[in-house]
């Protein structure tokens, strides 16, 4: 009777030891560490299979981003963000939804040196302490190079174009602070020089800066204060600082 149940409880020890086993192996087949070569902001892309939530705040905004990396040369991710000043003057706050993608167009050196296309469309509303509401549609169209420096430093750079169309739905009956109606669109286009560096910590974790600068242009009620049919240029500065969780 004793050795019955013996026998009984190896079967059960085999058993479970054989399904935790398989458990390891298919969690190892479908998730990837992060890998050295790779980014979660750069142009250096994610490795097939592999994922990333990136966490960032600063100046003029926060965001959370969320990455699939589809294949070797094309990443997809969702992206929301709540920006606190869309640009000068233009204060207020906005929330903005996107779907960056980033094309890997010509790995120059498999591991140092990589290119890539990036492409952000979306939408966002919000309003401002001058304008009031308003929504519209953002298309993000930029080139990013990534530089490996070690197994711990991915440096990147690049340019950045950022089109905005704004509508506003009440602007035919409102007028400005000069008397003159507003317009019921306007333009705002940040043209930007990227630089950023992502510093891993371990196979799963890495922290990041990023920054952006360059002239900012306006057009119609976006950014417009005295001249709401007048085309204007400002300058454009931003700031990250965050964290990357990557599996």
């Amino acid at each position: 009777m004793n050795s019955g149940l013996l026998c009984v409880d190896k079967v059960r020890v085999v058993r479970w030891t054989l399904t935790a086993l398989l458990l390891v192996v298919v969690l190892s087949g479908t998730s990837r560490s992060a890998q050295a070569n790779s980014s979660a902001l750069g142009g250096s892309l994610l490795e097939q299979g592999e994922v990333a939530i990136t966490f960032g705040g600063g100046f003029p905004d926060a965001f959370v981003q969320f990455d699939f990396a589809n294949s070797k040369r094309f990443n997809l991710a969702m992206k929301g963000r709540i920006n606190y000043n869309f640009g000068f003057p233009f204060f207020g706050l906005h929330a903005f939804v996107s779907a960056p993608m980033r094309i890997n167009l010509m790995p120059i050196s498999k591991k140092k040196l990589q290119f890539a296309l990036s492409l952000e469309p979306g939408g966002f509303l919000g309003g401002s302490n001058i304008h009031g509401f308003h929504f519209g549609f953002l298309m993000g169209v930029g080139g990013l190079v990534s530089y490996q420096v070690n197994n711990k430093l991915n440096l990147y750079g690049g340019l950045d174009f950022q089109f905005h169309i704004g509508f506003e739905p009440d602007a035919g009956s409102a007028l400005n602070i000069s008397g003159i109606i507003r317009p019921t669109m306007g333009l705002h286009l940040p043209i930007e020089v990227v630089a950023g560096a992502e510093y891993t910590i371990n196979e799963n974790y890495a922290l990041f800066g990023r920054v952006a600068i360059g002239p900012m242009i306006f057009a119609g009620n976006l950014g417009a204060i005295l001249s709401p049919s007048a085309t204007a240029v400002h300058g454009s500065a931003r700031l990250w600082i965050g964290a990357v969780w990557r599996r």
